[in-house]
């Protein structure tokens, strides 16, 4: 009995042990509506009555709750109640979300990894990023960050880059509703205006099929401003002013929000610059013009609402006078240090130009319901008319060379649904779009008149199997066809085209032009699988994805002169649909060093048997100058890289934040390296200051690219009275740089707020690798940049 005795108290001292342990539960409570934090929730942990309060990032932490099962209630003075069981056996982080709609959310903090719950890659950037970046274009601001980069056409043609894809396969999101301006090729920028926006989630890769399965380079998703409900007036104006290129601009702003829901807005901006400058001469005719209005309006109830938006772009960009060569004996002098081309700095803006004006109308409706599901219906309408004027003369000089008008007619329906530990999400969707090029260009139309209609379907079901871990799975299925009306010179369409497409054809006119009317289907099917897994202060995300992407209108159709571009475009009827087969992982670490260490690490990697590759294939001459021929290909791909993002707080206020970024790219149908991959990078950033003021010293370094493939033309020139054939390089790339920059930030009063920030101080020369002009000139010198904003 006394044996028993023993026992019995052994098994009872160990059970006090085990009921004895504690753990920790911390996380963050978001805001559903748009995944910002809440600050001033009030969590309560039951059994024990342990209570806390998020902080200003959201954030909240118990320290010691007994192990077993708990229930928290999170409750916030804005927003309905909820509640969650857990049942705790170790460490555990845990974000909540509430359906949040009373508070003003001041600002979205700035984070390294995407929304908590998402199995996604993504960049995000704050309304202070934004506000800090005036005068730069949404290209120039993404390629910052880590994986990203910029394709440019001078300084201020720029095109996002992501994981090394670009046009038609990154998709750019405004307030849900898909850009489309002519966004094919390489030199047409996205028509937005920064400082409309409050917020910017960069996705990165076709992890996300919600945004449509062609984004395999990823989405840029823009978000305007949330508006409270509060009886209340606010706005701002901000200018700025750059010394490279002289550079001007105005944003202003004003909001008027009301208690019942109702709320209105309106932002306009101008910015005016003048030639650019190489640290040793000015570009010539490089300045541009830019007016841009949006306007908000709408009622958000806590069951349903609707808003309305309605933007307007004008924009008029000068082109740089070097990149258009007027004859073989010049061509062969590309990557010279001296361009023939030179003048004083000047605010004129001549032929070769870009005129583009862009109009997009929003109207949006949800629906709430009982049980935790939405119903979001979404129209939006686009215009987009761009000129282009090339270098003519006589009565030509004033016609534009290129007149395109494109409209936009696009719906779609969501339904969102979040259930205990399910969330599911599924749509419908529309578009129709039509091209018109007119005819009193009286040159060649580079792309043709075309009708588009698109229809997709898509579903992504989200199961949380635990508290730390989620799975993903989604299914999309998107339709296009082309109804087009296309020249061809008959050499052309007999040896390429006759015999595969004689359904086309309508006529021939003049004994050398055929007519014709291609009618493009094209179908495809996506998927994607994801898990999301997360352990204390770290997280391992997976993605797989089948995206199929189908060619634009600028692979298939385009024929001719690009004069903004300085090359001429050829496309091809043969093209398939683009599939692609992505695996995209995601690795965040956090460690207590020093004031806090964390560690970002994206791998990725593409294969596809079908990409689309433009590349140099021959050089032509013609009326208007000499230039390089680009053609669309289909070939077998393969792409695969690394981003690494890391940051490290001394103390409170001091930070180092760093970033690496490397991306291999092969055409295996040839055996050599895919053009246009961008080059190895990495950053340095040390930055010392607090919520009022701050000073940061910065550094980027682009190694040379030594992967590229061998595309050099022929050129014919006469050399003493002989024609001679001359090899010109236009595939070496550019030697590595360094640039180094720093920015300061004074909050001298709650209204009132001073930026500075200086780009290449030390005013070195060099060549981008992504620059489409760096044949014909340097890169940017030197630039100085001055913002101050006032708020009310």
């Amino acid at each position: 009995m006394r044996f028993n005795y023993h026992w019995l108290l052994l098994i009872l001292f160990f059970c006090s042990v085990i009921n004895a342990q504690t753990f920790t539960l911390r996380g963050t409570v978001l805001d559903r509506h748009d995944g910002g934090p809440l600050s001033g929730a009030v969590l309560t942990v039951t059994p024990g009555n342990h209570k806390t309060t998020t902080d200003a990032a959201g954030q909240y932490e118990f320290a010691k709750l007994p192990s077993g099962k708990i229930q928290v209630v999170i409750t916030h003075p804005d927003c309905s109640p909820a509640k969650e069981q857990l049942n705790l056996r170790s460490d555990l982080v845990k974000d909540f979300e509430l359906e949040h709609h009373e508070a003003e959310l001041e600002e979205i903090a700035i984070h390294g990894v995407s929304k908590p719950g998402s199995n996604t890659a993504a960049t995000h950037i704050d309304s202070r990023e934004i506000q800090q970046s005036s005068g730069k274009n949404l290209g120039n601001l993404l390629e910052e960050k880590s994986g990203l980069a910029a394709l440019k056409t001078g300084n201020n043609i720029v095109k996002p880059v992501i994981h090394g894809f670009y046009g038609s396969r990154v998709t750019i999101m405004s307030n849900d509703v898909r850009l489309n301006d002519q966004e094919w090729g390489s030199e047409h920028a996205p028509n937005v205006e920064i400082s409309d926006f409050e917020h910017i989630d960069v996705i990165k890769g076709a992890s996300t099929l919600r945004y449509g399965a062609d984004a395999i380079g990823g989405v840029v998703v823009l978000r305007p401003e949330y508006f409270p409900k509060r009886d209340t007036i606010k706005g701002f104006l901000q200018s700025f002013y750059t010394t490279n290129g002289r550079s001007m601009g105005l944003n202003v702003g004003v909001t008027q929000t009301f208690q019942n829901g109702w709320y209105v807005s309106a932002r306009g901006s101008y910015t005016k610059s003048g030639d650019l400058s190489t640290p040793n001469y000015n570009l010539y005719n490089t300045g541009q013009e830019a007016k841009k209005l949006a306007f908000f309006t709408g009622k958000d109830g806590l069951r349903r609402g609707f808003s309305f938006m309605y933007t307007l772009s004008n924009q008029d960009f000068g082109i740089y006078r070097g990149s258009h060569i007027g004859s073989q004996e010049d061509f062969i002098r590309v990557n010279v240090d001296q361009p023939y081309y030179l003048r004083p700095f000047s605010y004129e803006i001549g032929n070769p130009r870009q005129e583009v004006q862009h109009h997009l109308a929003q109207l949006s409706y949800y629906q709430r319901f009982q049980n935790d599901a939405k119903l979001t219906a979404t129209y939006g309408f686009q215009y987009n008319h761009r000129k282009e004027y090339d270098i003519r003369r006589g009565d030509l000089r004033d016609v534009a060379a290129l007149n395109l008008e494109l409209m936009t007619h696009q719906a779609n329906i969501l339904y969102q649904l979040q259930k205990n530990r399910w969330d599911i999400e599924g749509g419908l969707g529309g578009s129709y779009e039509n091209n018109y090029s007119t005819t009193a260009t009286m040159a060649r139309k580079l792309i043709p008149n075309y009708d588009r209609f698109t229809g997709n379907a898509f579903g992504v079901v989200k199961r949380n199997l635990s508290n730390a871990l989620q799975v993903e799975a989604g299914l999309r299925a998107d339709y296009s066809r082309t109804l087009a009306k296309m020249w061809y010179d008959l050499n052309v369409w007999d040896e390429n085209y006759a015999a595969d497409f004689r359904d086309f054809y309508v006529r021939t006119e003049d004994g050398n032009r055929v007519f014709t009317k291609p009618d493009m289907g094209f179908f495809g099917w996506s998927a994607n699988l994801g898990l999301n897994y997360r352990q204390g202060g770290n997280k391992f995300a997976l993605n797989l994805t089948r995206a199929v992407r189908n060619p634009n209108a600028a692979e298939l159709f385009s024929s001719g002169l690009h004069h903004s571009a300085a090359i001429v475009e050829e496309g091809s009827l043969f093209l398939k649909n683009e599939v692609a087969y992505q695996a995209n992982a995601m690795i965040d670490l956090k460690a207590a060093v020093l004031s806090g260490a964390e560690l970002h690490l994206n791998p990725y990697f593409t294969y596809s048997d079908s990409f689309i590759n433009q590349v140099p294939t021959g050089v032509q001459s013609t009326i208007r100058g000499t230039f390089p021929v680009w053609s669309y290909q289909q070939v077998a791909a393969r792409m695969f890289g690394l981003d690494v993002d890391a940051s490290l707080k001394f103390v409170p206020m001091l930070q180092w934040k760093g970033s690496l970024s490397l991306l291999r790219g092969d055409d295996l149908t040839h055996d050599v390296p895919l053009i246009l991959m961008m080059p190895a990078n990495f950053r340095n950033e040390l930055s010392w200051g607090n919520d009022h003021w701050g000073v940061a010293v910065s550094q980027r370094t682009v190694l040379a690219q030594k992967r590229f493939p061998v595309y050099n033309p022929v050129a014919t020139v006469v050399v003493d009275g002989v024609a001679t054939e001359k090899t010109v390089d236009l595939s070496t790339p550019p030697a590595g740089y360094t640039l180094l920059g720093a920015s300061a930030f004074w909050q001298i009063h709650p209204r009132f707020r001073i930026t500075a920030e200086a780009d290449n101080i030390l005013d070195t020369p060099y060549r981008d690798y992504l620059n489409r002009l760096r044949y014909f000139s340097y890169d940017l010198g030197r630039n100085l940049r001055f913002t101050l904003r006032y708020t009310f």
